[in-house]
């Protein structure tokens, strides 16, 4: 019986842990870790000496708000890599251009990418141009 009530006291102490973090942090930030999210690669370029790949994303998930295009620099053949969202999803239009193995130009409508973009990602250095 003794087993019994420590079960079910963890379990209610599960369950208003849950309720307390829902209504502190919202609703909206702990279902947003389960929306579905699907992303398609738009442009991807090795560098000169073929040592990193540079590939640019666009995921559409349920939630409008998740929905992003990323740059990610990653080492060729590795799938991890470090990313940086770099606009919303109303563009697809990017070119990726490697002026040397350690800086990457991206070609864009100016209007479609955003205002805290990165100067670097994984120690390459990112420059922007407006495609126009």
């Amino acid at each position: 019986m003794k087993l019994v009530m420590k079960i079910l006291i963890s379990i209610l102490a599960i369950i208003g842990l849950m309720v307390i973090v829902i209504n502190v942090v919202g609703p909206g930030a702990v279902l947003s870790q389960f929306v579905e999210c699907s992303s398609i690669v738009l442009r991807e370029s090795q560098s000169p000496s073929g040592e990193l790949t540079a590939s640019i994303t666009s995921s559409t998930c349920e939630d409008p708000s998740r929905s992003a295009t990323t740059l990610w620099i990653s080492h060729t053949g590795e799938r991890n890599g470090n990313g940086s969202r770099i606009a919303d999803n109303t563009s697809t239009d990017f070119e990726l251009t490697w002026i040397t193995d350690r800086t990457l130009e991206i070609s864009s409508p100016i209007a479609s990418i955003d205002e805290n973009i990165p100067d670097s990602i994984a120690e390459v250095q990112i420059r922007y141009r407006n495609a126009r």
